[in-house]
């Protein structure tokens, strides 16, 4: 899988409380975050976004988890918007680390009121940090199964054979201790349906999973608004 970064483009528009932040990795990248604060909620999301863009192409959703009385914390991988560095497998599992333990040591948030939310390639940063870290929490946005699986349902199965099998969000799905809400899309052009379930199939936690019928991989939110956001919601703010 490769990645498609974008610089910061500074429009954010009309988000409300946020401060920009810029952490640190302990390999020396530059992390740019923003950090919602909700001075009414003791618990707090940390997201994981898609490949392509910005940060700045997802403040419309980011507002729409400002209404959920909870704090957000976002950021861009190395090699994205204004963080430093150039993305890889290795390099934003490594983000994911830094952003859990500064929410956790610097914003000083307790374990247990840290939620994690993944969406496309950002499943694989939100998976892997949940089975590192003790994450009480998972929301997965489309998730997909393994790099390999994802190169050959777009017809790269020559391609396969090349790159070994990164991203491989399967295998750490028996290790995954957390609350897990999966969302797919039953149209998903990017990550074929057929993923998400096997992703949800392989965990043995506390899970649910949400069909959004006829959804595509970027317009589950559009498509039907009130599953997509009432089920995350529900689950951000159930007990």
């Amino acid at each position: 899988m490769s990645f498609f970064p974008a610089i910061d483009s500074n429009v954010y528009g009309n988000s409300g409380n946020f401060k920009e932040i810029f952490i640190s990795t302990p390999d020396g990248i530059k992390l740019q975050s923003f950090y919602f604060k909700n001075t009414n909620s003791d618990r707090i999301l940390i997201y994981f976004h898609g490949n392509a863009g910005n940060m700045s192409y997802r403040f419309p959703e980011f507002n729409m988890f400002a209404k959920m009385n909870i704090n957000l914390f976002c950021i861009s991988y190395r090699g994205f918007g204004k963080s430093t560095g150039r993305p890889s497998e290795k390099g934003v599992y490594t983000d994911g680390f830094a952003a859990y333990d500064y929410v956790l040591d610097t914003l000083t948030f307790n374990k247990d009121s840290i939620l994690v939310l993944g969406r496309s390639i950002g499943t694989a940063v939100a998976i892997n940090t949940a089975v590192n870290r003790n994450i009480k929490k998972l929301i997965l946005v489309t998730p997909f199964t393994t790099g390999k699986e994802y190169a050959s349902a777009h017809g790269l199965g020559f391609w396969t054979f090349l790159v070994g099998n990164p991203f491989d969000n399967s295998s750490k799905c028996s290790r995954i201790n957390s609350n897990v809400l999966i969302l797919h899309g039953t149209n998903d052009e990017v990550i074929p349906f057929a993923m998400g379930q096997n992703i949800f199939n392989k965990l043995n936690c506390m899970k649910s999973f949400i069909t959004i019928d006829g959804g595509h991989h970027n317009d589950l939110e559009y498509v039907d608004s009130t599953s997509y956001w009432g089920s995350i919601s529900n689950f951000v703010n159930r007990k």
